[in-house]
């Protein structure tokens, strides 16, 4: 089920399942857009923090794979936007990052000391603080049962 093949997938198959895929992307990018502009008329943007990530891609058959079974990059490789008044606009973390990082990144951004037991790391530049960056990072699948370590070479 997770890393299905299938020999009667088509080209056109894949290419269509990418094209549903894309078009959901672009109502999640109108959605943001809307939510931003809402934000602004109400005088609120400013005093807000807006994090978009996932916990995972997928597989739209690049490697005739589907779901979100392997560890291709199309599956580990998320985004991380940060939308911060800080920033004048949105910042796009291009380093290694993991889910861990996130929130001793925002509580960073809200000029908070993180408790010294927090996991994570703060990913983006804050002041004249550079930001941390992760060698390696870990990615887990629990419905496979196996894990691995990812490094910044593509």
């Amino acid at each position: 089920l997770i890393q299905e093949k299938s020999s009667n997938f088509s080209i056109t198959d894949a290419q269509q399942l990418s094209d549903s895929y894309d078009n959901g992307v672009y109502y999640t990018d109108s959605l943001m857009e809307e939510l931003l502009q809402l934000l602004e008329s109400r005088g609120l943007l400013n005093n807000t923090i807006i994090i978009l990530t996932s916990d995972h891609g997928e597989e739209l058959y690049e490697h005739k794979l589907f779901n979100h079974g392997s560890f291709y990059d199309t599956v580990i490789h998320v985004p991380l936007v940060i939308f911060h008044q800080n920033f004048d606009g949105q910042l796009r973390v291009k380093e290694l990052t993991q889910s861990v990082d996130i929130f001793p990144t925002v509580i960073s951004l809200l000029n908070m000391t993180p408790p010294t037991t927090l996991q994570g790391e703060i990913v983006i530049p804050l002041g004249n603080k550079k930001a941390y960056h992760n060698e390696f990072v870990y990615a887990i699948h629990r419905e496979i049962c196996t894990s691995g370590l990812r490094n910044g070479n593509t």
